[in-house]
């Protein structure tokens, strides 16, 4: 995997549902995790017996999905699986959803040049993650997960924004794909917080 930063659209309080959510909504999000699963019904209940030759062994199961639903603790092999299917939750259940690069070799050039123009630190590329979500499972060593407020990411936009023309060639390209992800949801009724999971491998 490439060091790419996602971002979701989403309400973080509809991402905290999920974990010890009712049957519903529970059932809602089995099945919109079933495109990453590598166990039907039936191997299910063979679980820990037997899986399907093909499937890896840290591949996401129905298993996982049950940990996850019931805000149970995820072990550390589990992780990886885990996230597979809460990203595949923030797919289905987000507004929309944005994946661009962002090298680790290049991020502290990148929020140089964003402060360097007058954008104020608590707006810094690192801050789109800034607050945790505080529930689901623990993230890796080569992960960062968390959100900005849709107050926030309104605030974001606008220095951003201000500031391109002043913004180095590279890091201009980088900040209007954030611009424009982050304003198409600024008249949204719902007013969707900014989710961003930043990967590094």
């Amino acid at each position: 995997m490439a060091e790419q930063l996602t971002l979701w659209a989403i309400n973080v309080a509809d991402i905290r549902s999920w974990f010890q959510a009712p049957e519903d909504l529970a059932n809602a999000l089995r099945a919109a995790a079933k495109a990453v699963l590598t166990d039907d019904q039936a191997a299910t209940k063979r679980f820990l017996l037997r899986r399907k030759p093909q499937a890896p062994a840290n591949a996401p199961t129905y298993h996982d999905v049950d940990v996850l639903l019931g805000g149970q603790f995820v072990p550390n092999d589990r992780l990886d699986a885990s996230w597979v299917i809460v990203r595949s939750w923030l797919d289905e259940f987000g507004f929309g959803h944005i994946t661009t690069d962002l090298p680790r070799a290049r991020l502290d050039d990148w929020e140089f040049d964003l402060v360097r123009t007058g954008v104020p630190t608590q707006l810094s590329i690192r801050h789109l993650w800034s607050h945790s979500l505080d529930v689901g499972p623990r993230t890796t060593s080569n992960m960062s997960v968390g959100y900005i407020s849709h107050q926030l990411a309104q605030r974001l936009v606008q220095h951003w924004q201000e500031a391109l023309e002043e913004l180095e060639p590279e890091t201009a390209e980088f900040a209007k794909t954030v611009i424009n992800f982050a304003a198409s949801w600024s008249q949204n009724p719902a007013q969707p917080d900014i989710v961003a999971l930043w990967t590094s491998r």
